[in-house]
């Protein structure tokens, strides 16, 4: 939990080397989940879904990016089952943000990576 913290706040971080180590980190903690009890797992792919909606509200290129690396990590590594339930809404994120038109490369990579 306590690393999850510290790993969020690197995801919205300026730096774009930082956000894209820090998603590698969130990858090593998604790949630790996937052996826990499937509620454990629900809970915590809940509450980096929440830090991905959080991270899009605070509007900046950086926390834009940062969420996406999010949902980038939860589209590979959360369960098949937290997957196609939480389908629409990252196809929701997706499209919310493609529409907004940011130029920032970063984001841009990211958003076409998730679609």
């Amino acid at each position: 939990p306590a690393v999850l913290d510290l790993i969020g706040l690197a995801l919205c971080n300026e730096r774009a080397n930082v956000r894209q180590v820090a998603s590698v980190a969130l990858r090593a903690c998604l790949l630790l989940l996937q052996p826990r009890d499937a509620g454990w797992q629900a809970r915590w792919y809940e509450q980096l879904l929440g830090e991905a909606r959080d991270a899009f509200d605070r509007g900046s290129a950086a926390s834009t990016h940062g969420g996406l690396l999010v949902l980038l990590e939860l589209a590979k590594y959360a369960s098949a089952q937290f997957r196609l339930k939480a389908f629409d809404e990252l196809c929701i994120l997706a499209l919310s943000l493609s529409l907004r038109g940011s130029r920032e490369a970063a984001v841009v990579d990211a958003l076409l990576q998730l679609l």
